[in-house]
């Protein structure tokens, strides 16, 4: 059971989208539930072509800095919550003339996503921000680039990670 202040209630919806209209953010928002609560709650934002998760722990406030295009709560099971920081493959690979980067964080960190050609010259930066814990893709857009391997470089703080991907024309 979800109660906004305004009493707002979500018990058997799984999934809800979320109206918020607030004339300042960044916006507050938490989780209370009893002892025995069967659920977890994530907030999923969509922006653009990106998709962002914030995962709601019980009685700890999740800061939403901006406004996005749309909102949905949703009860997940605590194994689909993000625990450790990771990146996944990117898909499709190989690529024409552009791929999708999927990556989590467990916790608020500087995210910084470059892509790199094979001798080592950054060709494109995709991200270089804070961001909060939770689930993130970004597009990677080839089409001025030669075919050829590139290599993607993921630093969220102490984390760093590097995988090949392959555009092919």
């Amino acid at each position: 059971d979800v109660r906004t202040g305004t009493g707002f209630r979500l018990a058997d919806e799984t999934v809800t989208r979320l109206q918020i209209t607030a004339s300042e953010y960044p916006l507050e928002v938490m989780v209370n539930a009893g002892e025995g609560a069967k659920f977890l709650y994530r907030i999923r934002a969509i922006d653009g072509d990106n998709e962002i998760h914030f995962n709601l722990s019980y009685g700890i406030p999740e800061r939403i800095d901006k406004q996005y295009s749309a909102l949905y709560l949703e009860k997940v099971s605590d194994g689909e919550m993000v625990f450790e920081t990771g990146i996944f493959p990117n898909f499709p690979n190989p690529f024409n003339p552009s791929t999708n980067i999927r990556y989590q964080l467990s916790q608020q960190s500087d995210v910084i996503v470059n892509v790199f050609d094979v001798v080592g010259r950054k060709v494109a930066t995709l991200v270089d921000e804070q961001q909060v814990a939770g689930i993130y893709q970004v597009q990677f857009d080839g089409r001025n680039l030669a075919s050829g391997v590139y290599m993607l470089r993921i630093q969220a703080g102490s984390y760093v990670n590097v995988q090949k991907i392959t555009l092919i024309k």
